[in-house]
């Protein structure tokens, strides 16, 4: 899984896309352009939600403000002072945009991006369903919905569960846990293991972010022989 700190969800209203998102003639494409014309390749912070103002300066605040990096790598030290500015993250700037709302509830993200590859075109909405099915059954308001290409069609479905940060009781409130080949006998596993007992499933784990920014993927060693899993040393909470 290509390695990720942060996911801007946009509300399009559709449940598929055309192959790059880039390329729909909507205003959900236009953000896409021009943050990709900001922080994507050959924009000035590349590095080898409430209604959002269409301008040019509100893009690049959006993208200063929260999906820069906090820290750059020391191999960056050699660029200048307004180099680094450039690829740092600033937030400030939220200031110059909207209020953001939190995430209160589960939320379950899933590949059903048809336009770009079938496999999930077809077991996405599926997994919609399943979903949706496992959370009314024990009484859950959750949100699951159909995303556009997140990578990897070849480990559809694909599928993004976020705990919200006030979950009580869930040792994973506030991450984002990503999971491959996921199919429909999957769902309900997902929803008890992760959403009801705050358990990750390794072997459908591709990885995942804390919400302090940690790559769940590190923090686990492999299944022990009782079947549970391992914090590493390094990723244990320090006392």
């Amino acid at each position: 899984m290509a390695p990720y700190t942060e996911q801007v969800l946009i509300c399009t209203g559709k449940d598929d896309w055309t192959s790059r998102i880039e390329d729909e003639e909507s205003t959900s494409g236009d953000f896409v352009r021009a943050l990709k014309g900001e922080i994507g390749r050959g924009g000035k912070g590349f590095d080898r939600i409430n209604a959002i103002p269409n301008t040019k300066e509100s893009y690049a605040a959006f993208a200063t403000a929260y999906l820069k990096a906090r820290t750059l790598h020391p191999a960056h030290a050699g660029l200048t002072p307004e180099q680094k500015a450039a690829l740092t993250r600033d937030e400030s700037q939220a200031s110059l945009l909207p209020t953001p709302e939190s995430i209160t509830k589960p939320t379950v993200l899933i590949c059903g991006h048809g336009g770009r590859d079938q496999r999930c075109g077809i077991l996405g909405p599926m997994l919609q369903s399943r979903f949706r099915e496992a959370f009314v059954k024990r009484g859950i308001d959750a949100e699951v919905g159909l995303i556009s290409h997140i990578g990897g069609h070849k480990y559809a479905g694909n599928v993004i569960v976020y705990l919200p940060p006030g979950m009580q009781g869930n040792a994973w409130a506030g991450s984002g846990i990503w999971y491959g080949r996921v199919g429909p006998g999957n769902v309900e596993e997902v929803v008890d293991a992760t959403v009801v007992n705050g358990q990750v499933i390794f072997d459908l784990l591709r990885g995942g972010i804390t919400q302090d920014g940690r790559d769940i993927a590190r923090m686990l060693e492999p299944p022990k022989e009782d079947g549970g899993l391992k914090l590493k040393p390094r990723g244990r909470a320090s006392a």
